[in-house]
């Protein structure tokens, strides 16, 4: 994603003009030279090299100010690509507040995260196999799903979470919010997305899983039974209500 026009970004091109002017002098000097003409050759070159000399260390001071700029194009572009959340209050109202992904929330305030079960007309369930590198839950299994980003409701960000984690675009798809809790600081809202589709047509998102499978209902008890499943506390309460 490319990072927003800024003043830096103006800084930095302008820092590297000088550099882009110094090359025209290259041409400059190849047509001047013709073969068999030193007495013609000689005053161009002697004008280039002049002016070379006196561009150069301008050029090496403003290449130097631009080296100095990078720890801040960094924190420019970790600022653009940050994760943030709408803050809700407990009567799940939001209250106008963002959060940033990474820093812990304060006593009171709630983040909304969704959850996606894709069902077939088979009755069996696409599930994901979580990276093992990832920090928490690694290589378990697990439905869809993610936190709502800022200006997201909980549909927005059910269907993102879809095209992003399995490529698949369920705007067609049959859905609906099955079931929504409270927990210490976030709200959930677990989807059911009804839709059929080839499995070449599932493309996993890169760091996040490592594997998917369609399985039943009764596998997936399974895995939770056995650790393999992220343990969500609702899934046997989410089977009853589909």
């Amino acid at each position: 994603m490319p990072l927003p026009k800024s003043d830096l970004s103006d800084k930095i091109f302008s820092k590297l003009h000088i550099g882009l002017e110094l090359l025209t002098i290259i041409p400059y000097i190849f047509h001047k030279i013709k073969p068999f003409k030193a007495v013609r050759i000689l005053s161009p070159f002697n004008v280039c090299l002049r002016r070379f000399f006196a561009a150069f260390p301008v050029f090496l001071t403003n290449l130097w100010e631009y080296a100095k700029m990078i720890p801040q194009i960094k924190n420019e572009r970790l600022l653009f690509m940050a994760e943030f959340w709408d803050i809700y209050d407990e009567e799940r109202h939001k209250t106008g507040k963002l959060h940033k992904r990474g820093l812990p929330l304060a006593e009171g305030e709630y983040h909304l995260v969704i959850h996606v079960w894709v069902r077939n007309s088979n009755g069996d369930f696409l599930i994901t196999r979580r990276s093992p590198g990832k920090n928490l839950f690694p290589g378990k299994w697990e439905c869809t799903g993610g936190s709502a980003l800022v200006g997201e409701d909980s549909e927005a960000a059910a269907l993102r979470e879809t095209l992003e984690e399995t490529g698949i675009d369920h705007t067609k798809s049959i859905r609906r919010c099955v079931l929504s809790f409270r927990k210490k600081n976030w709200f959930g809202d677990i989807w059911l997305f009804q839709a059929d589709f080839p499995s070449d047509k599932i493309h996993l998102q890169a760091e996040e899983t490592v594997d998917f499978m369609w399985a039943e209902k009764r596998q997936i008890l399974d895995f939770v039974k056995n650790g393999d499943f992220c343990p969500y506390d609702y899934i046997e309460h989410f089977f009853t209500l589909i």
